[in-house]
């Protein structure tokens, strides 16, 4: 779905023509070029590793065939294939591999990381421009500071139609959000190898840069624990402590600071190449969520002009995805629009287009089936295509590869490649399998607190039939105070705390996925969940399932990305 998304938002910002026959953007249609075969082989596995049709669209159910060598010359499958994830040296080999296949594509080194490890960007356009770069870049820096222009609105303009914008890509801040770098060597591919009208207008129209992996300390440690976790079926997978140097989940916090390497680096890249847009690839809920529009606190020092092509950039895209017959697509969200401390911000606070999108990821290229929660599936004035209440999720990487593409080109008519690959793989979080040794205690606890469930999912479990104890165990929700969740708390734990699903001010949960060093029952879990985060969504991580009835660790605080 990234993928997708990310397709349909350059195409948006492509703008008109550079050429003397211009073209409307509005005007054109996604879809295969005619006269350009189809790589067979590598399209009947875009569909057979997506598991429902409703996560292409006519931007990503095809690979267009070509000269270039395709993820595959490097993965030995496709992009965001089932059970595997590449190393950031496999990611940075194929995009270099692109480049020396043609003109179209050029690498640049950004910088190190705190222990060593390369960073690069890549850019993507038109051989005509990427043979001027330089020059559009020197253009560019004109508009940015007006003053080497005399303040004069006609010279400005007459710039404008010259030059193409330049759209900055990132992925992978967060290293168990780990689809995006998959995602983002398909996008290369198609925005360097597709014929087709909609792709040929973004690359001769606009610069597409991209940095596949920014923690990249950290994605290499995740895909060490997840190669661990497929040579160890059925065994508790270690938790990620660290992503970078000594920083996990707030390392997108840093944008104000600059204290860490990947700040630093992607700043100085959005200011060298002179980038109006910088758009941050993130997973969380489902499916997509363009939460660049946000809520209040509106940040008072950004120019309400940038605000609003925050709204119209993020509907914009909700509107054409609609309209590709693919639920789940949303913006607005309990998302703060006020805290500069997001990679994205750099862009805002730069007098610049931030962007930052969430697809449903879990953290692994293997399969999971999930169950959504009431408010998840719930139509709203904001959400008026929810996704359905079941969602099986194979093969992360390729869902979030179809979705970041054709939001791609949509941003430049507005952007999603990384979703297709991201949507292989997920499934709901209430369906992760518990341990053998708790399930009965677990299933146990449940058929005593049955009527805490959700009335929703009580009427799926009985149209689907008896389940068993690990799924009926991992879908428990205990909702309110009271005599039968003060039993389910002995019953866990004995602890006499009354169980609730809130994460502030330190009352007692039911930790039904994994805890970050558990104080009641010493379970380790991954760093950075439940309020240990600072993030609102904690409990999607992966780790030890803890079943356990404690106090949150501190306060929750209320952000997300």
């Amino acid at each position: 779905m990234p993928l997708l998304f990310v397709l349909v938002a350059l195409l948006l910002l492509s703008g008109p023509e550079l050429s003397a026959q211009a073209v409307d953007p509005a005007a054109l249609k996604p879809g295969r070029a005619p006269t350009q075969p189809v790589d067979e082989e590598y399209t009947k596995k875009i569909l057979e590793y997506t598991t429902e049709k409703f996560f292409l669209s006519p931007l990503v159910d095809y690979l267009p065939a070509s000269a270039l060598p395709t993820p595959k010359a490097v993965l030995g499958d496709i992009a965001g294939a089932k059970n595997y994830f590449p190393y950031s040296k496999e990611v940075y080999a194929y995009m270099r591999l692109l480049e020396k296949s043609t003109p179209r594509v050029k690498v640049f080194s950004i910088g190190r990381t705190e222990e060593g490890r390369e960073m690069i960007a890549v850019a993507v356009a038109s051989e005509s421009l990427m043979a001027k770069l330089d020059e559009n870049r020197a253009k560019l820096a004109k508009l940015a500071d007006p003053r080497s222009i005399g303040m004069n609105d006609a010279e400005a303009a007459r710039i404008v139609s010259e030059v193409a914008p330049v759209y900055y890509i990132t992925g992978t801040i967060h290293s168990t959000e780990s689809g995006a770098p998959t995602a983002l060597m398909e996008l290369a591919y198609r925005l360097a190898a597709d014929e087709s009208p909609y792709v040929r207008h973004i690359r001769n129209n606009l610069v597409t840069l991209i940095t596949p992996v920014v923690e990249v300390d950290g994605r290499d440690r995740m895909v060490d624990l997840f190669r661990w976790h497929m040579a160890h079926p059925g065994e508790t997978v270690p938790p990620l402590l660290y992503w970078g140097h000594y920083v996990a989940h707030d390392n997108n916090r840093d944008a104000m600071a600059l204290t860490l390497k990947l700040s630093q680096n992607v700043l100085d890249t959005y200011l060298s190449q002179q980038a109006q847009v910088l758009h941050d690839l993130h997973e969380s809920v489902a499916y997509l969520y363009d939460n660049t529009v946000g809520d209040g606190p509106f940040n008072a020092w950004i120019d309400p002009l940038l605000t609003n092509e925050w709204q119209m950039i993020g509907w914009h895209n909700v509107q054409e995805m609609t309209r590709f017959g693919m639920p789940g697509v949303f913006a607005h969200g309990n998302f703060d629009t006020w805290s500069p401390g997001y990679l994205m911000f750099l862009a805002a606070m730069h007098n610049g287009i931030s962007r930052l999108y969430e697809t449903f990821g879990n953290g692994g290229a293997d399969t999971e089936e999930r169950t959504l929660r009431p408010n998840e599936y719930a139509r709203t004035w904001f959400k008026q295509n929810p996704p359905p209440v079941r969602d099986v999720r194979q093969w992360r990487h390729r869902r979030d590869a179809r979705a970041d593409a054709g939001t791609v080109r949509y941003g430049a008519d507005v952007v999603p490649a990384e979703s297709r690959a991201a949507t292989r793989h997920v499934v709901a979080p209430q369906q992760q399998q518990l341990r053998a040794d708790r399930a009965p205690r677990l299933a146990q606890l449940l058929r005593h607190e049955s009527a805490s469930l959700p009335p929703e999912l009580l009427r799926e479990e009985q149209a689907l039939g008896v389940e068993g104890p690990h799924r009926r165990a991992g879908r428990l929700r205990v909702q309110r105070r009271g005599s039968t969740a003060r039993r389910a708390g002995r019953a866990a734990a004995g602890s006499p705390k009354t169980a609730r699903r809130n994460f502030a001010r330190g009352r007692a949960i039911f930790c039904e996925r994994s805890c970050h060093a558990c104080q009641s029952c010493g379970s380790p879990g991954r760093a950075g969940h439940h309020a240990a985060t600072g993030s609102r969504n904690g409990d999607r991580g992966q780790g030890v399932p803890c079943g356990q009835l404690h106090r949150a660790h501190g306060p929750a605080l209320f952000a997300r990305g």
